[in-house]
C-alpha cells in the first residue's frame, strides 16, 4: 500500500497558504541545491496536513499563513526497503501567482537533484557549473525551436533549407553525445558540448535567416515583374488606343447621309 510507504501519515485536514522553511541545511540533499533567490518564490498554495513518522526525516516546516498560524512537516524523506521516498505536503508547484515555487530559477535543480538522491547517487559538487549546464539545455532547445519555426515558414516558398537540415542533423548528434555525458555526472564536459551544440543552431538559425531572405527576394522581384509587366501591357494598349483615335478625322455627316 502506499501509505505503508509515505515517511508520513496523511490526514484528512488541508491547510491554508504557507511558507516552507528548511530546517535541515546539512542534510545530503538541501546541500545539493542553490538556495539563492528561493525566499522570493517561497508562497505555497495550500497543502496536505501531515504527520510525521519515525525514522523519517523532516526537511522543511510549513509555516501558515492563515487559520490562526502554526506549522506542519513539509518536505520529509525515509530509506524504505531497497529504496527512497520524498514526500512534499506543500507539493512541488507553489502557489499560483506569479512568484510561485516553480517560477524559482533554481527549481530545476531542485528536482533534478531529487532524482539523483532519491536513486541513491551523489550529484556533482559544482553548484554553479551543474545549473549552467541545466540552463544551456533550456537555450539549446529554444533556440532549435527557432530555427524549426524559420524552416517551416520558408519550405512554404520552396527555400532550399539543405544546409539548415545538414547543421540540424549536426546538433542532433552532438545532443546524443551530451546526453550521455550528463547522465554519467560529467558537468565540465556537458558545459563544453552544450556551447558547441548551443553555437551548431546559431548557425542554423543565420542560414535559415538567409533562406529566408532569399526567398521572400524571389518573391518580392517575381511579384515586382508580374506588376511591371502588366503596367506596360496596359499602358501600350492605352497608348496604340489613343494614337490610333488622333489618325480619325470628325465628320459632319456620313456618307449614306449625302
Amino acid at each position: 500500500m502506499l501509505r505503508d510507504v509515505l515517511p508520513v501519515k496523511c490526514t484528512e485536514q488541508y491547510g491554508p497558504d504557507g511558507k516552507n522553511v528548511v530546517v535541515d541545511f546539512d542534510d545530503e540533499f538541501i546541500k545539493s541545491v542553490p538556495w539563492d533567490e528561493y525566499e522570493q518564490h517561497n508562497l505555497f498554495g495550500g497543502y496536505n496536513i501531515v504527520e510525521l513518522k519515525q525514522a523519517a526525516h523532516e526537511l522543511s516546516k510549513v509555516i501558515r499563513l492563515g487559520m490562526g498560524g502554526g506549522e506542519d512537516p513539509g518536505w520529509v524523506w525515509w530509506d524504505v526497503g531497497k529504496g527512497r521516498f520524498f514526500a512534499s505536503a506543500p507539493g512541488f508547484r507553489g502557489g499560483s501567482a506569479g512568484a510561485g515555487f516553480i517560477r524559482w530559477k533554481n527549481y530545476p535543480d531542485f528536482v533534478c537533484n531529487m532524482v539523483y538522491f532519491l536513486a541513491g547517487l551523489k550529484p556533482p559538487t559544482d553548484l554553479e557549473l551543474l545549473h549552467a549546464v541545466r540552463a544551456r539545455f533550456r537555450d539549446i532547445q529554444d533556440e532549435r525551436q527557432m530555427v524549426i519555426g524559420v524552416i517551416d515558414f520558408v519550405s512554404k516558398f520552396g527555400a532550399d533549407t539543405r544546409k539548415v537540415d545538414a547543421l540540424l542533423l549536426k546538433a542532433d548528434t552532438q545532443f546524443k553525445e551530451l546526453r550521455k555525458l550528463y547522465v554519467n555526472l560529467d558537468p565540465e564536459g556537458s558545459k563544453v558540448t552544450a556551447d558547441q551544440i548551443y553555437g551548431t543552431l546559431e548557425e542554423a538559425y543565420q542560414k535559415a535567416l538567409e533562406a529566408k531572405n532569399e526567398a521572400m527576394f524571389w518573391i518580392f522581384l517575381t511579384e515586382w515583374l508580374v506588376v511591371s509587366a502588366t503596367g506596360l501591357l496596359f499602358g501600350g494598349l492605352l497608348w496604340t488606343l489613343m494614337v490610333r483615335r488622333r489618325l480619325y478625322r470628325e465628320v459632319g455627316v456620313t456618307r449614306g447621309g449625302m
